[in-house]
C-alpha cells in the first residue's frame, strides 16, 4: 500500500526509515502502523505525503535548488535576497529580534560565502515551522546561533533523520522535545557530523541508560555531543573499567551517569588521581568504592583539593590512617573545599567539641564534616537537643553524630515529645535511628497511644515551635 513512491520527497530517508520503525513496534504503540506514522510525523510539522506528491515534491525541490544555486552564484544580488530572507520571515515571525538584525546579517553572508546553502524563503520559513513545532523560539535560536549549520541545503533533511533516529532507538516524544529544547546544538551537529551523533545516542543506550539518563549526561556535560564516539568516548570507558578493575555496568552506572564529566577528562589525568589515592593509603578495593560513592573525586585536582584536604585531616585533625581512607572513601569530602570544612570544624570547637571530640564524630559518621551546622535548622536541631532531651552537645553529637542527618519537623521532634508526653522521660538519643515500630517497642510505647499523641503535637505550644507548623 505504501511504496517505494509514498516517502519520494526532500525527507525521504526520515519517512522511510520512521515508517519501517512504526510498522515493527505497532504493538507496542497500540494502534496500526499508519496511524503511529501520522502521529510521529506530525510531531515534527512533516504531513505524510502521498503517492502523487512525489512529481510536486521534486519540482519544489528542484526549484528550491534552482533559488538556492542563484543566490549562492556570483551574480546574484545577494543583499536583496538576504533583506528578504531576514525581514520577511525572520524579522516577521521573531519581532523583538530586531536587535540583532546586523549581526544576524554579517552571520547570513559569511554562512552563504561556504556553499552548498539554501537561503530561500521557503527552506528558511519551513526549517522555522520545523524548529517552532519543538519549543517556541527555538528557530531564532538555532538560526542565529548555528547560521552555516541553518542554511545548509541538507539540514532539514538531516534533522528529520536525526529525529527518525532518536524514535527509533526508544526515545518518547517527550523525551526528545525534552532534549531538543535544551540543546540547540544538536541540530548544529547533526548536521555537521550526522554520524557521529547517530552513534552517539546508540552508544548511550547500548551502556544501558534509559531516555532520562541521556538527558542527564547531555545536560551535565554538553560536550559529549561533539565528542567522537569510537576515537574518544568508548576507549576512555574502556580505561576507567581496565584501570579500576570494575564491570562496565558499574563504571557507566555509577561513575559516567552520575558524574558524565570524566568522559572529559584524559586517562592520564584519572590515572594521576589513582596513584595519588594509592599513596594516601588506599587500596584497590578503596579505590573502587570511592569511584562508586564519589566518581567526582577523580577529577579533582590534586593541588588546590586533595593535598590541602590531606593536611587538614592528617595534621589538624590528626585522624589515623584507617580514619583517613574510611572519610575519603565514604564522606563525599572532596566535594566541600578546604576552607568550607575547617569553617565547620572551627564552629564545632565554639559549640565545646575539641579535636577528639570531631575524630570521634567522624569515626562513627564519617560525613559529620559535610552539614552546614551554621545555617538556621541544623541550629535550631542542637537547640532541640539542649532544651528539650536536656543533653549537652559535647557529649551527645560525638556519641550520636547522625542525630545531624535527620528531619526536626518529620523525625525528631515528633517522637521525642510524644514519647515524653507518654512516659515523662527523654527517649534515648540513639533510638531515632530505629524504624518506628523498633522505637515504640524499645521505648515501651503502645501504637495507639503514640499516634493519638502525634496528632495532638501540631497544634501544641512545643510542637509549633519545634515542628514549624504555622496556623
Amino acid at each position: 500500500m505504501y511504496g517505494q513512491s509514498y516517502f519520494c520527497g526532500p525527507t525521504q530517508v526520515y519517512r522511510s526509515v520512521l515508517y519501517q520503525h512504526c510498522l515493527q513496534h505497532r504493538r507496542r504503540y497500540g494502534r496500526t502502523a499508519r496511524s503511529c506514522f501520522v502521529r510521529r510525523m506530525s510531531m515534527f510539522s512533516l504531513p505524510p505525503q502521498s503517492s502523487s506528491s512525489g512529481s510536486s515534491s521534486s519540482s519544489s525541490s528542484s526549484s528550491s535548488s534552482h533559488v538556492s544555486s542563484e543566490l549562492t552564484s556570483p551574480s546574484c544580488e545577494q543583499g536583496v535576497m538576504i533583506d528578504r530572507v531576514l525581514h520577511d520571515v525572520v524579522m516577521a515571525r521573531y519581532p523583538r529580534k530586531k536587535n540583532s538584525l546586523q549581526k544576524a546579517q554579517e552571520r547570513v553572508e559569511k554562512a552563504l560565502l561556504h556553499g552548498s546553502c539554501d537561503g530561500s524563503c521557503q527552506a528558511v520559513e519551513q526549517k522555522l515551522d520545523f524548529l517552532d513545532s519543538i519549543t517556541p523560539g527555538l528557530g531564532w535560536k538555532v538560526f542565529f546561533r548555528y547560521t552555516k549549520e541553518f542554511l545548509n541545503e541538507d539540514a532539514f533533511e538531516l534533522w528529520s533523520i536525526m529525529s527518525a533516529i532518536l524514535c527509533m532507538t526508544g526515545f518518547e516524544d517527550d523525551s526528545m522535545g525534552v532534549l531538543f529544547k535544551r540543546h540547540a546544538c544538536l541540530f548544529a551537529n547533526a548536521v555537521r557530523d550526522p554520524d557521529n551523533l547517530k552513534h552517539l545516542f546508540e552508544w548511550l543506550q547500548q551502556n544501558g541508560l534509559r531516555d532520562d539518563d541521556v538527558i542527564r549526561v547531555i545536560n551535565r556535560f554538553p560536550l559529549i555531543l561533539q565528542t567522537p564516539v569510537h576515537d574518544v568516548l568508548e576507549p576512555r570507558v574502556e580505561y576507567l573499567c581496565d584501570a579500576l578493575a570494575l564491570d562496565r555496568e558499574v563504571v557507566v552506572k555509577s561513575g559516567i551517569l552520575r558524574h558524565p564529566e570524566l568522559l572529559s577528562v584524559e586517562s592520564s589525568w584519572i590515572q594521576e588521581r589513582i596513584d595519588s589515592y594509592t599513596l594516601l593509603g588506599l587500596q584497590l578495593s578503596d579505590v573502587q568504592k570511592l569511584f562508586t560513592a564519589q566518581p567526582s573525586a577523580f577529577a579533582v585536582d590534586i593541588d588546590r583539593y586533595l593535598i590541602p584536604m590531606t593536611r587538614v585531616l592528617k595534621e589538624e585533625l590528626q585522624v589515623p590512617d584507617d580514619l583517613f581512607v574510611s572519610i575519603l572513601v565514604k564522606s563525599g569530602i572532596l566535594s566541600r573545599s578546604v576552607a568550607t570544612i575547617q569553617s565547620r570544624i572551627h564552629r564545632w570547637s565554639e559549640l565545646g567539641l575539641d579535636r577528639i571530640d570531631v575524630k570521634i564524630a567522624l569515626k562513627r559518621f564519617p560525613r559529620f564534616l559535610l552539614y552546614p551546622i551554621h545555617e538556621d535548622k541544623y541550629t535550631m536541631k542542637l537547640d532541640f537537643l539542649r532544651i528539650e532531651m536536656g543533653l549537652s552537645i559535647k557529649h551527645a553529637i560525638p556519641m550520636f553524630p547522625q542525630y545531624l542527618s535527620y528531619s526536626l519537623e518529620n523525625r525528631i521532634a515528633p517522637r521525642v515529645l510524644a514519647a515524653k508526653a507518654i512516659t515523662g522521660k527523654v527517649p534515648r538519643l540513639s533510638t531515632l535511628a530505629m524504624s518506628e515500630k523498633a522505637y515504640l517497642k524499645a521505648n515501651k510505647l503502645h501504637n495507639a497511644t503514640y499516634m493519638a499523641v502525634l496528632d495532638t503535637l501540631p497544634a501544641s505550644k512545643r510542637g509549633k515551635r519545634w515542628m514549624d507548623v504555622s496556623e
